[in-house]
């Protein structure tokens, strides 16, 4: 009598899902790795973004304290000089002061920070030094007194400005 194999040896190959499941785990993967080779861009994106928030923040005061006092800016927004943009300013000229006390050069904008009214406290671009006494944003006015303030640090060719 011939012998009977009951017992069947498992079928060669890989279900559906455990295909999917390695092909998921490889995308993760190499998201990973992306993400990992290319940190400063990453970095540099998120400093773009505050930055962003940051510079919008500094115009909306300026038209806050512009609307409470009667349309008149703060007087100690410069006008832009001839084929002067913002973005190629002077920062000597047109870069805000961090605080009244050290504002031999550029923009003293103390006031929209008195009391806490507009602003707790100027906001410093992420990479701009401790030891630095002006914010790494400027500002400037054009001759029909509409405001710029800008972010010449911005990181990866990035132009961040806005107008008001």
């Amino acid at each position: 009598m011939p012998h009977q194999n009951y017992f069947r040896a498992p079928a060669r190959g890989f279900t559906l899902v455990e295909l999917m499941l390695t092909v998921a785990i490889i995308g993760m993967l190499s998201g990973l790795v992306i993400i990992a080779i290319k940190p400063s861009k990453q970095l540099g994106a998120a400093r773009n973004t505050e930055r962003q928030v940051e510079v919008a923040g500094i115009l909306n005061a300026v038209a806050e304290y512009t609307n409470d006092n009667g349309g008149v800016l703060p007087a100690a927004i410069p006008a832009w000089g001839a084929n002067v943009s913002c973005l190629t300013a002077s920062a000597a000229a047109y870069g805000i002061c961090r605080s009244n006390a050290n504002c031999s050069s550029g923009v003293n904008l103390t006031v929209l920070t008195a009391g806490g009214v507009y602003l707790l406290a100027l906001p410093v671009d992420p990479l701009q030094a401790d030891s630095n006494p002006l914010t790494g944003y400027q500002i400037g006015k054009d001759a029909n007194s509409r405001v710029t303030v800008c972010a010449p640090q911005a990181e990866g060719g990035a132009s961040i400005q806005v107008t008001f």
